[in-house]
């Protein structure tokens, strides 16, 4: 297993899941500031690491600021398509119907990675995440979410990422042995309850090696299967990192179905 640092802040994941999703792209929703970590664990694997949040940009020079500040990584190229600077407005499409809309930005910043020789994508996106997700995701190796809010308006997606419906297109856009890492913020239906079901949990005196093993695997009606293989530190509960794959279904399954 790889691990790094200490306590609840530490993460775990063994090389042969980091493997599973190499040279694939990282999506989190509602980032803010929370991108290191995302970096920390999964780059050089991860090759394009995607954040999106509806607060990037209030300040001009955040876009000057490389994301990734460290010796084995040299930045190569910056591009930003958009406007730094907006607002969200209120619009009103062809049925009157009233609407949030904000002008999007991309900073895309390109490094080369010394130690693999590999080019590594960060891309920053102002704008909304789920339009993001079903619009400019195809195939994903990792769907990070945490530390998200109920408000819209303040950053956070105000979107329950584990409902049916929109677990079943994170599941889609998966690749085989693509990871889940979530504090389970804004809940979830109760099919998904093992994703979520230790969000605002106060407590911290946990130890992670431990709380991974109480995680029960869940299985959707298509056969794929959620397993934890992880942690990924604490934020408003723990970050359980679960692996989908696709096994042939058996009748003696007996993991929770989930769907």
């Amino acid at each position: 297993m790889v691990t790094k640092r200490e306590g609840i802040d530490k993460w775990i994941i063994s090389e042969e899941t980091l493997r599973s999703v190499e040279n694939k792209t990282l999506f989190y929703p509602a980032s803010a500031k929370d991108i290191q970590i995302c970096i920390d664990i999964f780059s050089p694997y991860v090759t394009d690491f995607f954040f999106v949040d509806l607060s990037y940009f209030r300040e001009i020079s955040e876009h000057k600021r490389p994301v990734i500040n460290h010796p084995d990584y040299v930045m190569i190229s910056r591009h930003t398509k958009g406007l730094l600077k907006a607002r969200i407005e209120e619009r009103y499409d062809s049925n009157c119907i009233r609407y949030p809309y904000i002008e999007p930005c991309t900073v895309t910043e390109k490094y080369f990675h010394i130690p693999s020789r590999k080019i590594i994508k960060v891309r920053k996106k102002r704008g909304f995440a789920e339009y993001t997700f079903d619009n400019e995701i195809s195939e994903l190796g990792v769907f990070f979410a945490r530390g998200d809010s109920g408000n819209g308006g303040d950053g956070g997606t105000g979107i329950t990422w584990w409902d049916k419906k929109r677990f079943k297109a994170i599941s889609d856009k998966l690749c085989d042995g693509g990871l889940i890492c979530t504090d389970g913020s804004n809940y979830g239906c109760k099919k998904t309850k093992e994703i979520w079901k230790n969000v605002w949990s106060r407590d911290t005196n946990y130890n992670p090696e431990e709380l991974i093993k109480t995680y029960n695997p869940i299985t959707d009606t298509q056969g794929r299967t959620f397993s934890c293989v992880g942690y990924a530190g604490h934020r408003y509960g723990p970050t359980i990192i679960f692996q989908m794959r696709n096994p042939i279904r058996t009748e003696d399954n007996q993991n929770t179905p989930l769907l």
